[in-house]
């Protein structure tokens, strides 16, 4: 098959080649078996390196940190380790360069080798489409796509602790260790004690959207560092292992510069007016803005969106909203529930009776509580999910439609375990079995208990449990999130 001049110049352009791989100059570790290599004692050294990265900034030592993360990027145990990590997420992935013949084990330590910050050229070509290259060009080309994602996973990781000590403070959802679940609580604890006023947004394309010029001028890095991720951007070749850390270090300073100034000036009947700084607590291109005063939370917005401006972000305008934690309120003319929604969680606090009450830090009773449950955004859309798989398999075997569903349920019911769900799940489970009667119906004709019998079994669920006679059943929601404790108590 006849390949285009465009492919045969990016082949020739490669300064590093399979064939260069096999060379007897290669050194001896180029001819280690992938497998044997003692994964365990490569994380612990770059997890070393890393750490000592974090305590030069967190003491000061920027220079130094800096001589770390060079350091970094030429160890051989973080190129093995960065192409390693690439290799998973694109099985995860499921991308063209995870194929089990794209490279050989005995090529990879090669690979690694070969993966340098300096000198390192980019060409935008090579998103070249390989569909109509013959079997030779396309191993070139998808060895070439693996190595530039292993470099930019490398790169992440010099990168990461650096920003992770500069991050210390503010919660952002990029940095190691930081997850949905810990941004839930952060939000729990700034709201149960006090009522608060809300806004909350929505960064749009965040990484389409960025300043890039404004990203660069933000990087404190090696010149070479800098040079290369310029040359990425440029051609447009920044993958998502690392285009989410790039936005958090453009973002970096929106809770510093723009909500600690929104309490400047702010007066009330005359004399400035002392209240508690703003909580911004933001996962990836989310977050929401408290505060017990509207005159802040309003403030905050209108900074927010001045601060983003300016670097090329912009907020999404049907998920900016201001709302209160316990009370309706209206805002601009349009009434507003109380309550709000933060990652496919909705936040809300109820009005209770002293028995059902929680109290304040000098025990007395607040008269309200507050509920984290599930959005009706989420639900609905778990629910559709639901609908379209079973639709799909509406004359497949049980076993296959019990195994798609479980998927979905055990993913969607684990998210949500540790909060308020328990109605939420039961309701779910009763729609469910009204949807698997229509099912049943459609492939007997009728939903009698003979009918019925033919599906639902005496099971772990009790006789209701949908199931195969090999024993194969369908999982409920309270199954699934009895596994974990709940952290906030159902009203």
């Amino acid at each position: 098959m006849v390949v285009d001049k465009l492919t045969y110049q990016m082949v020739n352009q490669m300064k590093w080649s399979l064939v260069v791989m096999n060379t007897a100059n290669a050194s001896l570790n180029t001819q280690k078996a992938w497998n044997t290599i003692n994964w365990a004692k490569i994380q612990r050294k770059v997890f070393k390196l890393q750490t000592r990265i974090f305590q030069a900034v967190q003491s000061g030592q920027k220079a130094k940190a800096r001589k770390l993360q060079q350091l970094l990027l030429k160890s051989h145990s973080a190129k093995l380790l960065a192409l390693r990590q690439t290799l998973q997420h694109s099985q995860r992935k499921n991308t063209l360069v995870h194929e089990k013949k794209v490279i050989f084990n005995g090529q990879l330590m090669a690979l690694a080798n070969s993966m340098t910050i300096k000198g390192e050229k980019t060409k935008s070509n090579l998103r070249v489409n390989i569909a109509n290259s013959a079997g030779h060009e396309k191993r070139f080309f998808r060895i070439k796509i693996l190595r530039n994602r292993a470099m930019q996973m490398l790169v992440k990781l010099a990168l990461e602790p650096y920003w992770k000590g500069r991050f210390t403070g503010e919660y952002s959802g990029f940095s190691p260790g930081e997850s949905i679940d810990d941004a839930i609580k952060k939000v729990f604890q700034g709201v149960t004690k006090n009522p608060k006023y809300v806004f909350t947004g929505k960064i749009v394309n965040y990484f389409d959207q960025i300043n890039y010029a404004y990203l660069l001028s933000k990087l404190d890095c090696p010149k070479t560092l800098k040079r290369t991720i310029k040359r990425w951007l440029k051609v447009g070749m920044i993958d998502d292992s690392l285009s989410p850390l790039l936005v958090n270090i453009a973002l970096e300073g929106m809770s510093k510069e723009a909500i600690a100034s929104s309490q400047d000036n702010l007066t009330f009947e005359g004399s400035k007016k002392e209240t508690e700084p703003p909580i911004l607590i933001r996962y990836m291109d989310d977050f929401v803005v408290l505060h017990q005063s509207i005159e802040v939370v309003v403030k905050c917005q209108k900074l927010i969106s001045q601060w983003l401006n300016k670097r090329g972000f912009q907020l999404l305008p049907e998920t900016t909203r201001i709302s209160h934690t316990l009370s309706d309120m209206e805002m601009d003319g349009k009434q507003e529930r109380a309550g709000f929604d933060f990652l496919g969680f909705n936040i809300i606090q109820y009005p209770t009776g002293k028995h059902h009450s929680q109290k304040n830090d000098f025990g007395e009773y607040l008269n309200y509580q507050t509920l984290i449950k599930p959005s009706q955004k989420s639900i609905q859309a778990h629910y559709q999910a639901i609908v379209k798989v079973v639709n799909h398999y509406k004359y497949a075997p049980q076993k296959e439609l019990i195994m798609q569903l479980n998927l979905i349920i055990k993913q969607w019911s684990d998210y949500y375990s540790r909060v308020s769900s328990f109605r939420v799940f039961s309701k779910l489970d009763q729609m469910i079995v009204s949807k698997l009667r229509a099912w049943i119906k459609t492939r007997t004709g009728a939903t009698g208990k003979k009918q019925m019998l033919l599906y639902f079994r005496d099971g772990v669920n009790g006789s209701r449990t949908f199931q195969t006679k090999e024993g194969d059943y369908l999982v409920t929601h309270r199954q699934v999130g009895r596994k974990k404790y709940s952290d906030y108590a159902e009203v």
